[in-house]
């Protein structure tokens, strides 16, 4: 007992520590995680073999304890262009030997009870991946990294097993390379991918605007006076939680949902103007949209909510490392209905500039200093402008380097919190995702939230010179049923009934046949060039409701152009015939496109409803000689 609290006191002291100097009841820890370790004098090195134990830095500390109001999932990812051809080999001995190197690499977390630790391993292989882009036009490629950088958001980081950095070489012309770096914000502040382009490339020097300004997390001082009392009048006397519409509470474990909404050219347009092209005014203007949307949905005229921005004070050139630098912020919003818009947005920019004054990095003890233990109490949700710290254009526009130049970075949050609500402008156009849990959030919820939210912005530019009582009587008929209480789920059940009867496949049955098929339903709704996975959800049939959608058909090897389809038809009919499915893929062709999805469980319940679709199948197979013909 008096060995593990020797231990234990090692590791609270910052001592490095080696696997055999650990208590018993510690070692077991690591070998259930880790496996047995060997003798390192036996020099029999596996990927699993212990090098070294390490108390956390101050740094990671704050990471494992919210203090930043994010969790050891926050992931960056950055996407970089180099004007050079990469040789794999090369590039793979670049990689190894940096992974050798730098021990923070090679490193995982463990909780070992009593204290947590990262535990560096004797040897690491590097998770990279090659791909070849070379052929495809200046409009496929940037859908295609941009898919491959969302593949990499499926992808969670485990700080206790999994390599923490991934990387993916992907080769886009006869000179020319894109590498995405995706990796867990607990290994951003600790290398150069600069340095490793120019390393794998054989160059002596990196270019000047690529030197990285090593951050060194420094002891967090004690929060000043000024600064406390600062954070305490913003957290005085708060309004009660904002509560979103839709939303309802789950023990269950976190599953990921994404809804996207794509403002409009003319609202992009007119929000540039309003904002004279200024970040710090753009993001004051999208951050108060979302508090009057809270506003009107409350019925109240405060509210509170939260938001992550870029660190106005970073001057690091490295840009993994300034992605890691970020600033939680607590936003209150109170206005009167007679102050215009420009007023409102003024008084709330004067708030941002105060508080990126007053910087609290240790956000968690300024909570803790007025009653709150955790974040969930204060938050539900939460917006992230983190990724506003750069201007970002598409790839094929984006000038490239030897050493390679940042063109895309995004960041994002992994299972803290219920909402999270993402930023991200490139080329002049604002896209904002929605990842929500879909425990507590349904689809359609959120997508309605996202609506209203537009409706809000869209009204806000509109009525800049005008009351703030002339915004909400602009939008109270479209947004009538949300103020004061969540959405009715019953409306929009009641819209696709109306969406249904129009489907060919349905035409001529009655609604109290149909109204099943509309309460199992969701509505999902894409944009131009955007695919649709026909695998979420699961055992669904999906029929246009707008727009269009364009399908195409695996022949043998090759997937091929079948036909294009509008409103009430259905995309998928064919899985009606589970025995001999034919396997299609689909992409929008038109600006915006609604997509209903009807699971066919609904279907089969109803044996009317069943033939009316197998009728419909099978005429749809005849197009392309499927089952059913």
């Amino acid at each position: 007992m008096k060995k593990d609290s020797n231990t234990i006191g090692s590791i609270a002291k910052n001592d490095m520590l080696q696997f055999n100097s650990l208590a018993d009841d510690l070692k077991a820890v690591l070998v259930r995680q880790y496996g047995a370790q060997s003798e390192p004098e036996k020099n029999t090195i596996s990927l699993r073999s212990i090098e070294r134990i390490y108390p956390l830095t101050e740094w990671e500390t704050c990471i494992f304890d919210g203090q930043f109001l994010i969790s050891p999932n926050f992931t960056v990812q950055i996407l970089y262009k180099v004007n050079d051809a990469i040789d794999q080999n090369d590039f793979n001995l670049a990689v190894q030997e940096l992974f050798n190197q730098n021990p923070m690499l090679r490193s995982n977390y463990c909780d070992l009870g009593k204290v947590r630790v990262r535990v560096t391993f004797r040897s690491r292989t590097p998770d990279i991946a090659y791909r070849n882009m070379e052929n495809m036009t200046a409009n496929a490629l940037p859908l295609a990294l941009s898919k491959l950088m969302d593949v990499e958001k499926q992808r969670a980081f485990d700080p206790v097993s999994d390599n923490l950095v991934r990387l993916s070489v992907i080769t886009t012309g006869k000179n020319e390379t894109a590498i995405i770096v995706t990796q867990s914000i607990l290994t951003s502040r600790c290398w150069s991918v600069h340095e490793l382009i120019a390393k794998a490339l054989g160059h002596d020097r990196i270019s000047p605007e690529n030197i990285a300004g090593v951050y060194i997390p420094e002891q967090e001082p004690q929060l000043s006076h000024a600064v406390d009392s600062y954070w305490k009048s913003l957290l005085k006397e708060l309004p009660p939680k904002p509560e979103l519409p839709g939303y309802k509470p789950s023990g269950r474990s976190y599953v990921p949902g994404r809804c996207e909404l794509r403002l409009s050219s003319s609202d992009m347009k007119a929000l540039l103007e309003r904002s004279n092209n200024n970040k710090s005014m753009l993001m004051t203007t999208l951050q108060t949209a979302w508090g009057m949307l809270l506003r009107y949905i409350s019925g109240s005229p405060e509210t509170y909510y939260c938001m992550l921005v870029p660190d106005n004070c970073a001057r690091l050139h490295n840009a993994t490392a300034t992605a890691s630098i970020i600033t939680p912020m607590i936003v209150r919003l109170k206005c009167s209905d007679k102050q215009t818009i420009k007023e409102i947005i003024g008084q709330q920019l004067r708030q941002m500039f105060t508080s990126q004054s007053y910087p609290c990095t240790r956000m968690m003890d300024m909570l803790h200093s007025v009653g709150i233990r955790k974040p969930d109490e204060l938050f539900s949700h939460i917006l992230s402008f983190h990724a506003l710290s750069m201007d970002v254009k598409s790839y094929p526009k984006a000038e490239a380097s030897p050493d390679g130049r940042v063109v895309d970075m995004r960041t994002w949050e992994s299972n803290r919190y219920d909402l999270v609500v993402y930023f991200h402008i490139i080329d002049n156009r604002l896209n904002i995702h929605f990842v929500y849990d879909k425990n507590k959030f349904e689809y359609n919820g959120v997508e309605r939230l996202a609506k209203h939210y537009e409706t809000i912005l869209h009204h806000f530019l509109e009525h800049w010179d005008s009351p703030c009582e002339e915004l909400v009587l602009s939008i109270d008929e479209q947004l009538s049923g949300i103020r004061g209480k969540a959405l009715d789920p019953s409306s929009q059940s009641k819209l696709q009934l109306e969406a249904i009867s129009k489907l060919v496949m349905f035409a001529g049955l009655p609604m109290e046949k149909l109204a099943p098929l509309s309460e199992a339903a969701q509505t999902k709704t894409f944009f131009e060039n955007q695919s649709i996975n026909l695998s979420e959800p699961e055992d669904s049939l999906l029929f246009v409701l707008e727009g269009a959608v364009a399908r195409s058909m695996k022949y043998g090897p090759a997937m091929l152009p079948l036909d294009v389809l509008r409103a009430n038809e259905c995309l998928n009919s064919n899985d009606l015939f589970s025995e001999s499915k034919s396997e299609f893929s689909l992409q929008t062709a038109s600006k915006k496109t609604s997509v209903l999805y009807i699971p066919l469980s609904a279907i089969r319940a109803d044996n009317e409803l069943l033939e009316h679709a197998a009728e419909y199948a099978a005429r749809d197979a005849k197009k392309y000689g499927g089952p059913g013909k």
